[in-house]
């Protein structure tokens, strides 16, 4: 996994907390999750999981940045 940036970890329970906060009716349960880490898991595109002994670090996964066409260098002309 590499070197660990301990700024952008924060503990699961929190995580969980944070997203209660924005939707009260969250529930890895009744998404078919047996725990919020299995949960985690199953998203792994968007979250990584590092657990440890007991303690479950999760940090978001930056989106890979979208290339934009290459422009030719070429000026339209205007009329």
């Amino acid at each position: 996994m590499g070197e660990r940036d301990d700024t952008e970890w924060l503990h699961s329970s929190l995580v969980k907390t944070y997203m209660r906060r924005m939707d009260p009716s969250f529930s890895e349960k009744l998404l078919g999750f047996r725990s919020f880490s299995d949960f985690l898991k199953a998203n792994d595109e968007i979250a990584e999981l590092e657990e440890t002994g007991h303690e479950r670090l999760v940090r978001a996964i930056e989106p890979p940045v979208k290339q934009t066409a290459k422009r030719s260098g070429r000026r339209r002309r205007t009329s």
